[in-house]
């Protein structure tokens, strides 16, 4: 319905890596060995995700979301986390940069929520939903169905 397709990684059947970069051409676990495809040639381990810059370019592509005033961040909790943050420069790999967090319309404020749950008897089989929710979104619409991600 979204048209939005989810990327498939192979990973070792222990979740010790996923096999990307550097390790897109192993055939097994680099750390414990075991093979990266069943016996049918298929993956062992598949994961998907549904990488987050195509919704995010979806939610804003949304004509609702173009009101530029639609688009002004307050304190999200009224934290002292989030007002101390706004306050600092950004710094990457100890090169202080010369911008703040949170300091143009175009940085995007995102909340993470997740919860682990084992669907089925035994701690093989696990599931992770994760939610985000965007800060960016007025209050009142960010933590709508339509708006979360």
């Amino acid at each position: 319905i979204s048209g939005m397709k989810p990327i498939t990684y192979d990973c070792c059947i222990n979740s010790c890596v996923a096999y990307i970069g550097a390790l897109t051409k192993l055939r097994c676990c680099p750390h414990c060995s075991e093979p990266r495809f069943k016996t049918n040639g298929k993956p062992a381990q598949p994961y998907h995700y549904l990488p987050i810059i195509p919704q995010l370019q979806a939610q804003y592509a949304n004509v609702e979301r173009q009101n530029p005033h639609s688009l002004k961040r307050t304190d999200i909790f009224q934290g002292r986390t989030y007002c101390e943050l706004c306050k600092c420069y950004i710094s990457v790999n100890r090169k202080t940069l010369k911008m703040k967090y949170f300091d143009t319309p175009q940085d995007i404020a995102l909340g993470l929520s997740t919860d682990g749950f084992a669907p089925f008897k035994g701690p093989r089989t696990t599931a992770w939903p994760t939610i985000l929710i965007n800060y960016n979104l007025p209050l009142q619409d960010r933590t709508h169905i339509k708006s979360l991600l």
